[in-house]
């Protein structure tokens, strides 16, 4: 649902309860900063979706990775 609807990602209680490392803040407002509101959260949902597939210390990790270098994006970073 959230992909289709990312605003619905304030109201959601699942990822409202979570617990997660200041990086994923970091992130959420830069994309924000780089793609608007609407944009960037589409982006930072995009990101979240990886936590079903992969632990939240390895997303944390490529996370902290790209903010550090600004370059790639996390979504890249994975396929690589």
């Amino acid at each position: 649902m959230l992909s289709r609807r990312p605003a619905a990602l304030e109201h959601s209680n699942v990822y409202g309860h979570w617990q997660l490392s200041s990086v994923f803040g970091e992130l959420r407002s830069r994309l924000e900063q780089r793609h608007g509101s609407r944009g960037g959260v589409r982006q930072y949902v995009r990101v979240l979706q990886l936590l079903g597939e992969h632990p939240v210390s390895r997303v944390a990790g490529r996370l902290n990775n790209c903010v550090a270098r600004r370059g790639r994006t996390p979504i890249a970073s994975f396929a690589a």
